[in-house]
């Protein structure tokens, strides 16, 4: 099915492992390491998303050789996943977070951190929306810098499109749905 061939092209992009092809890194892979090193020079703190667990566990592996790795996943309990973001934010050497853009979705605040990798992204918009919230809190004050990991020419590009469309579309409806409540407010007809 295209759904199916869709979710394998992601895969071969995201990570080649996890549909069993033996290759060093992929390109997000290689791109997300170089980033995480130079990120590493100006910050302490890096949070890395993706949508898929098999590349998360990859990642994992890879960046533990070099950095303290902490990992949020679909198996820990509200306890646990609580436990490892505050040894992430108290972390006194340099870290990363890690875990998939679902599972780190809601309900986790790390305003501490400034910087955030997203290998890539889920095809709904809102999905990708609140993994980036948590370091975009209301209370904010610094800048927060957001690094999108996308391949040229590929279904990863291909997504970015339909997202800002499905955004763009999203906008327009509740636009729409508002100017016609104040109208109808307006003539005195209540929804």
């Amino acid at each position: 099915t295209v759904p199916a061939q869709h979710i394998k092209l992601q895969q071969l992009i995201a990570s080649p492992s996890l549909l069993g092809v033996r290759s060093k890194a992929s390109a997000v892979e290689d791109t997300c390491m170089n980033l995480v090193e130079e990120l590493m020079q100006s910050t302490d703190k890096v949070i890395i998303g993706t949508w898929f667990t098999g590349a998360a566990k990859n990642l994992i592996e890879m960046l533990s050789k070099k950095f303290k790795v902490f990992n949020i996943n679909s198996s820990m309990n509200s306890t646990l996943r609580d436990a490892e973001v505050e040894a992430f934010k108290n972390c006194s050497t340099p870290s990363i977070l890690i875990g998939t853009i679902k599972t780190m979705s809601e309900g986790l605040n790390i305003d501490e951190c400034d910087y955030m990798i997203l290998c890539d992204l889920s095809w709904v918009p809102t999905d990708n929306e609140q993994f980036e919230d948590r370091i975009h809190r209301i209370t904010s004050t610094r800048k927060k810098m957001y690094y999108y990991i996308t391949v040229r020419d590929s279904i990863s590009e291909d997504r970015i499109g339909v997202l800002n469309s499905k955004v763009q579309m999203r906008d327009e409806v509740l636009f729409l749905k508002e100017t016609t409540e104040k109208l109808l407010s307006r003539v005195g007809i209540q929804k």
